[in-house]
């Protein structure tokens, strides 16, 4: 139904039924997870070799990398949702580590994917996937916060339920002196204000700067360059619309090395420099 930003994996929402064409979907894998809800009717999800069975109401969490298959009945219609827990690192301190966590949980014995009608309040199930919905279809102003941030809640829901399962969650922030491939990208965004080098990156997480560099790709489906990049113009955009701020404060601000820099990278991005990009916004 949507991608916020091309050429990235942001958070995308789809309404899947057979209807659409849209389910069956043969078995497959992605680097991104997802999250899929049963919206009306019912469906089931083959998740490596176990079938579980979707109700109305009912919620299954598609872990990265997890082969799997889709299916539903005519009438049946299936909520998707699927992401980058990396975008969702800005949401606040609780989810700087959900890289981690989530990839964590994929291997715990005491974290479900499939949750049962009831097992998250069904209220707030509802109201967080209606939520998504309405807002990729009707796009409007703000609707990737308002998607991301409806997200966080449902998963947020689902971590506190494995933590009551017996999960335990590190508590300590994301290591400035030992990366993994799944941290890298939220310790990016957290430091997206620093001068970031690639090969300082590739170190931290202990490999060579090939290696890093081809991981990275297979992971983030970009290379790093370009993933710092994304990040920095992602903030750009939000201190351009919301603030006063001049050029020469938001490149100090976001590490680029000068006005002219930021100016470069804004426009191969947007196709407009920040000025264009700001009144044309109305600011």
């Amino acid at each position: 139904m949507t991608d916020m930003h091309g050429g990235r994996h942001e958070t995308q929402v789809a309404v899947l039924s057979a209807e659409s064409r849209s389910l069956p979907q043969k078995m497959h894998s992605h680097y991104h997870y997802e999250v899929l809800y049963a919206m009306k009717g019912t469906a089931s999800v083959t998740a490596g070799d176990t079938k579980n069975i979707l109700t109305k109401g009912s919620i299954f969490l598609v872990h990265a990398g997890v082969v799997h298959s889709v299916t539903a009945g005519l009438g049946a219609k299936v909520v998707s949702i699927s992401f980058d827990p990396v975008h969702l690192c800005t949401l606040g301190v609780a989810f700087e580590r959900l890289p981690v966590i989530l990839k964590k949980a994929a291997s715990s014995l005491c974290t479900q994917a499939l949750f049962t009608v009831g097992t998250i309040d069904e209220n707030i199930a509802e109201y967080c996937f209606s939520q998504c919905v309405s807002e990729a279809r009707g796009s409007g102003y703000g609707y990737d916060i308002v998607i991301n941030s409806s997200l966080g809640r449902l998963l947020i829901e689902m971590i506190r339920i494995w933590c009551k399962a017996g999960f335990v969650i590190d508590q300590s922030g994301v290591s400035s002196e030992k990366l993994d491939m799944n941290s890298v990208g939220a310790y990016i965004v957290k430091h997206c204000d620093e001068q970031l080098r690639v090969e300082d990156l590739a170190a931290k997480c202990g490999m060579s700067y090939s290696y890093f560099a081809k991981r990275f790709r297979a992971v983030y489906g970009q290379t790093c360059k370009e993933y710092i990049e994304n990040v920095r113009i992602d903030r750009a955009e939000k201190l351009l619309l919301f603030t006063s701020h001049d050029l020469s404060f938001i490149s100090q601000e976001l590490g680029f090395s000068d006005c002219s820099h930021l100016i470069k990278v804004f426009r191969q991005h947007k196709g407009v420099t920040p000025r264009q990009f700001r009144m044309r916004k109305g600011q």
